[in-house]
């Protein structure tokens, strides 16, 4: 479900009304996205830390208070989702205002895995937000990720990668949608298309909610420049129940990637929540020499 909030500054008194007129003040617009809840809800906020050649500790955010830990050495499955030419053809803007602009990656065009990073083409400045869905055909639905973006205007690529992997499911589409909070009026990278049209490739929308094509609004024949890196993750290590939120990982060899996951068992009917998954590599065993300087 989704709601529209309003935030109105006036000075010097209370505006009361979110729909009056002010000459000294602002008003910005906000959609919410209110989802249902989860009877066990897996961890959040997934990652490593203080990082050794043998040891590393593994963190996340929950109140389960019971858990169950698995990890193992990952050898790298990936898969680049794309659908453009690398090439910038034009830059898209609504007017100056805040808008979404979407690529949908069709169910089956991916396998089962895990979305790792978001690589876009970096046109103009801009701060907004990168929004992941896991369903919907016309419009996106599903919201199982979002993460604060910035755009420096590199015009180059750039990639957002994400602290804690979002699980797909790859029996329904993959939208992943930008939205330009503030900064240049034509943040939205887009590709020449010529003769390959992809209909998924041009979605567009002033609300989030209400989504069109976006040659509708004159632009045609040209498609975003988004791509979603996609990980394949396969672990084989044995379960550990715990109860803290922070697990030592012991016994790990040296400039080795490795895969670790946690999933809440929350007892009862609620049983265990999805596995929460990170990726880290350990570092080297024979580090440079640091502090190098030469007497006179």
């Amino acid at each position: 479900r989704f709601y529209r909030m309003r935030v109105m500054l006036m000075y010097a008194t209370n505006p009361g009304n979110p729909c009056v007129s002010t000459a000294y003040g602002e008003a910005e617009d906000y959609k919410l996205t209110v989802l249902p809840g989860e009877a066990c809800p897996a961890p959040t906020e997934m990652h490593a830390e203080n990082s050794t050649p043998f040891t590393a500790d593994l963190m996340w955010t929950s109140d389960a208070g019971n858990y169950q830990v698995r990890y193992a050495p990952h050898t790298a499955e990936s898969e680049l989702l794309q659908y453009d030419n690398g090439t910038l053809g034009t830059t898209v803007g609504y007017g100056g205002t805040p808008f979404y602009w979407a690529t949908m990656y069709q169910a089956g065009s991916y396998t089962d895995s895990y979305l790792s990073k978001v690589t876009a083409y970096d046109c103009n400045e801009m701060t907004g937000f990168v929004m992941i869905y896991n369903d919907g055909t016309t419009a996106p639905e599903n919201l199982v990720a979002t993460m604060r973006v910035a755009f420096t205007g590199a015009n180059s690529f750039v990639d957002f990668t994400f602290d804690q992997l979002v699980a797909l499911d790859a029996t329904k589409n993959l939208w992943i949608v930008f939205y330009n909070q503030s900064g240049a009026s034509y943040p939205a990278a887009a590709y020449a298309e010529n003769d390959n049209i992809i209909v998924n490739n041009h979605w567009i929308s002033t609300n989030g909610t209400t989504w069109n094509d976006v040659a509708n609004l004159g632009v045609s024949g040209h498609g975003w420049m988004i791509r979603a890196n996609i990980e394949t993750i396969s672990i084989n290590g044995s379960i550990n129940d715990y109860t803290a939120t922070t697990y030592p990982l012991t016994d790990l060899t040296p400039e080795t990637a490795y895969a670790a996951q946690v999933r809440n068992v929350c007892g009862g009917n609620d049983g265990e929540s999805d596995w929460a998954t990170t990726l880290f590599t350990t570092p080297s065993n024979c580090l440079a020499p640091s502090n190098l300087q030469t007497n006179r």
